[in-house]
């Protein structure tokens, strides 16, 4: 594995160079402890609660609904794991269905996005090694949620704007028109 390494069953990805982390050199990054019971929240282990180290969430896509809009992450790897249904991934040209039980990596620097293509809702954590991504999460819900209050598409080209402008922050490249041809091509709903 060229940036990421596995050792003693932790997984080591590289992503320290993101201006948008919290700087830990000379910093206690040990974490301790954690016990998160079942809930509603999304965000199931933030970066700080892991002490600079991890960052989780655990999502559920409908059926027949398209994710995010292809792009791709300057400085951050991405890892799924499904559990109930099948969840469609793409990486670059390639597309994959990964169904209960199953992993997937998203290295950084693919572009990649994933939908729901079954008749039956997906449930998965994502895994955010070594970069404060609920941070984001957080922001971009928010962002999403604002527009959808005042009636407006998922797809419109106001709220892609506006995303446009916080995934620069972060060091994300959208591709919007894209998540439209997913849409049509899969039949999903945005």
């Amino acid at each position: 594995m060229s940036s990421s390494s596995i050792l003693g069953g932790a997984i080591l990805l590289g992503c320290n160079s993101n201006k948008s982390l919290v700087e830990t050199r000379g910093v206690d990054t040990t974490a301790t402890e954690l016990y998160v019971p079942p809930h509603t929240n999304r965000i199931k282990l933030s970066y700080e609660q892991t002490g600079n180290q991890v960052a989780t969430a655990e999502l559920m896509l409908p059926p027949k609904t398209c994710g995010p809009a292809p792009h791709f992450h300057d400085e951050l790897d991405e890892i799924v794991r499904v559990l109930s249904g099948t969840l469609t991934l793409m990486v670059e040209d390639e597309v994959v269905r990964v169904p209960a039980g199953g992993w997937h990596f998203r290295p950084r620097k693919k572009v990649h996005s994933f939908w729901n293509e079954t008749d039956e809702p997906v449930r998965f954590i994502e895994i955010y090694p070594n970069q404060n991504f609920d941070v984001f999460l957080r922001q971009i819900w928010a962002l999403i949620d604002s527009y959808k209050g005042k009636g407006m598409s998922r797809d419109s080209p106001e709220l892609w704007a506006a995303q446009r402008r916080l995934n620069e922050q972060w060091g994300i490249t959208t591709f919007d028109e894209r998540r439209l041809e997913i849409i049509e091509q899969y039949g999903l709903t945005g």
